[in-house]
């Protein structure tokens, strides 16, 4: 009996460090990428012309945030956006992303966060910054809540050439 005990907890710790390595699905990150830019396209109209945009999100006053929207880089085929959430919310850090989007493929992707540099598609434990192994999968489906809540709930603001770098 006792034997039989060791032999199931030999193989229960063989098969526990046999963990699978974290690994991305190209479908479901292509996918995600296509809706992301359908709704940056129906929340923004005409992004060829666009420079900023703004929306606020939230009923009451307490609960009001802003999404601000800046074109910092356009080039043929890609353009490169930034949306900023301003105010800190519910003790939530001030957020920054800055996203690409591909108009000949129709994707737009999550390039850069707050502070940090290009992300990476995968991070190997342990990550020396914190990031978790799908950091930019995360990053991604943030960027689709976003949108989403905007698409839903958000009222642009009237005049978003009235938004200047110190407001942030």
């Amino acid at each position: 009996m006792i034997e039989n005990i060791q032999t199931k907890a030999t193989i229960t710790y063989k098969s526990a460090q046999k963990k699978q390595r974290y690994c991305p699905d190209p479908g479901q990150q292509l996918a995600m990428a296509a809706a992301n830019y359908h709704r940056l396209q129906s929340l923004l109209g005409d992004i060829g012309s666009l420079e900023q945009s703004a929306y606020q999100l939230g009923g009451e006053s307490s609960t009001k945030t802003e999404l601000r929207i800046t074109v910092i880089q356009r080039f043929t085929y890609t353009t490169t956006l930034e949306l900023r959430q301003p105010e800190v919310l519910g003790g939530i850090q001030k957020l920054a992303l800055a996203v690409r989007l591909y108009h000949d493929m129709q994707l737009a992707e999550v390039v850069q966060s707050t502070g940090f540099g290009q992300h990476q598609g995968r991070y190997t434990l342990p990550e020396p910054h914190g990031y978790s192994v799908d950091e930019k999968t995360q990053l991604n489906r943030l960027l689709a809540e976003w949108l989403q809540q905007c698409l839903r709930h958000g009222v642009p603001i009237s005049d978003p050439q009235a938004i200047t770098p110190e407001s942030y």
